[in-house]
């Protein structure tokens, strides 16, 4: 079966207050700042490839088209 993926599913803001979104790309998630022009990894080697992305209160969280799930804090390391 076929997964149709739409870019609003896999580009979100991480914070209202700076210019930064995050993005999914392959088996990673990236934070990327456009006022500095700097990308970091936010998430790296995920076990799959993430369909959907959101991101409030500090977190981000992407799905996969197995129903899996990953967290993060965009705040630490956990």
């Amino acid at each position: 079966m076929d997964i149709f993926r739409q870019l609003r599913d896999l580009v979100c803001c991480a914070y209202s207050d700076q210019p930064s979104y995050l993005t999914v790309y392959h088996n990673n998630v990236s934070l990327y700042n456009t006022k500095s022009g700097v990308a970091s990894q936010v998430m790296k080697d995920l076990s799959f490839q993430p369909t959907c992305l959101t991101a409030d209160h500090g977190y981000v969280a992407v799905g996969g088209p197995r129903s899996q799930l990953a967290l993060r804090s965009l705040h630490s390391d956990w």
